[in-house]
């Protein structure tokens, strides 16, 4: 006994088949396309703060901190920089470190 398809439902496939061959065209399309953001940097330009720029414009709008805030805030940094280098790391109860 020979079963057939009936046509209707050969077409339906043939269609959805060819619906979907189109369909890589467009996804591969899509991600050749500049993303709009990546990590820091959308539209082009990088987000993160840039010491080269951002101590002109404070200068410029006069809300630069002075060189005795700069020295106390850099005696800070590395004040936590040395507490964290001396700091012994904590062990699991295992003997490992986390």
């Amino acid at each position: 006994m020979k079963r057939t398809i009936p046509s209707f439902l050969g077409l339906a496939v043939l269609a959805a088949g060819l619906a979907g061959a189109a369909l890589p065209v467009s996804a591969q399309t899509q991600s050749n396309a500049v993303p709009l953001r990546e990590g820091n940097i959308w539209g082009g330009v990088a987000h993160d703060p840039n010491p080269g720029v951002v101590d002109p414009e404070e200068r410029a709008a006069g809300v630069a901190p002075s060189a005795q805030q700069n020295d106390a805030i850099n005696a800070k940094i590395n004040h936590l920089y040395d507490k964290l280098l001396d700091k012994p790391l904590k062990t699991h109860a295992n003997g490992g470190t986390p």
